[in-house]
């Protein structure tokens, strides 16, 4: 309860909590009954989670989150963009589509720590908040009493403090007030120098993040052959930030020493 009156007091809308952030999309696309999802890239997930719903409910369209908008539509908007990093105007969006939910990454930005795996939703009014909480029972069960709430070889880094206006004139500095994103991608020269980045790093742990304190750094193109193959996901922990910084200046520095002394060095995960 006390969770739920936080994120109420925060989001100045109804709240909802569920038992993970797929839950809580899930619970979304019930909710709403969409004819058509504009969507763009993000989080694989809601995407993985999305192709579930389209089973039960077939006529339903994709289309790009730009496209024209027509009744009964539902845009779904990642901000900022899992993994580059990217950060979308909410309120050019907001405008566009008639806003009416939050969806919030609570696994990672409101716990913070490995010991939180949670959903929230948040809707505009008490009507739209009753109707979500009978599915929720239904269909979602909320998390567990014990989750802590509230508690020459790099080519390109993307990441939202490093956007510049956009065309409509966003500006992710006005939006982004309380921080930047910890979740980020840079992209290597090579595929297989990013292959082998991760397992370069001493602090970073290579693997996908669920949200901990630990950092973490993932080739996703070894298990998702959609993504960038020269690109690496980056996840922030609490270490020190002069330990993470000299910890991903060696690993550089390392694949450096491996192109000049073996420039056709294949490199390839085991």
């Amino acid at each position: 309860m006390k969770s739920k009156l936080t994120l109420v007091q925060m989001q100045d809308g109804f709240a909802l909590t569920y038992s993970s952030g797929l839950a809580a999309s899930y619970a979304a696309l019930v909710f709403y009954k969409p004819k058509r999802i504009a969507i763009t890239e993000g989080y694989h997930g809601c995407h993985a989670m999305i192709e579930v719903y389209l089973k039960a409910a077939p006529h339903v369209k994709i289309i790009k989150l730009d496209d024209d908008f027509e009744s009964g539509d539902l845009c779904w908007l990642e901000t900022p963009l899992n993994p580059t990093g990217e950060s979308r105007s909410i309120q050019y969006y907001a405008n566009k589509y008639m806003h009416t939910l939050i969806s919030s990454t609570a696994t990672k930005y409101f716990g913070g720590h490995s010991d939180l795996l949670a959903g929230v939703l948040v809707v505009r009014t008490k009507e739209e908040w009753d109707t979500e909480w009978l599915h929720k029972i239904v269909l979602t069960p909320e998390g567990q009493t014990f989750d802590g709430v509230p508690g020459g070889i790099l080519t390109q880094v993307w990441h939202s403090s490093l956007q510049a206006k956009d065309a409509r004139g966003f500006d992710p500095s006005v939006q982004m007030t309380g921080g930047w994103n910890a979740t980020f991608s840079i992209e290597l020269s090579k595929a297989q120098y990013a292959a082998w980045f991760p397992h370069s790093l001493e602090y970073f742990t290579p693997a996908t993040s669920l949200g901990g304190v630990e950092s973490l750094a993932e080739y996703r193109y070894s298990w998702d052959p959609t993504s960038n193959p020269r690109a690496v996901r980056i996840s922030i922990g609490v270490e020190d930030l002069d330990d993470l910084k000299a910890d991903i200046r060696q690993a550089l520095k390392h694949l450096v020493q491996v192109r000049i002394s073996d420039p056709l060095t294949e490199v390839k995960l085991i």
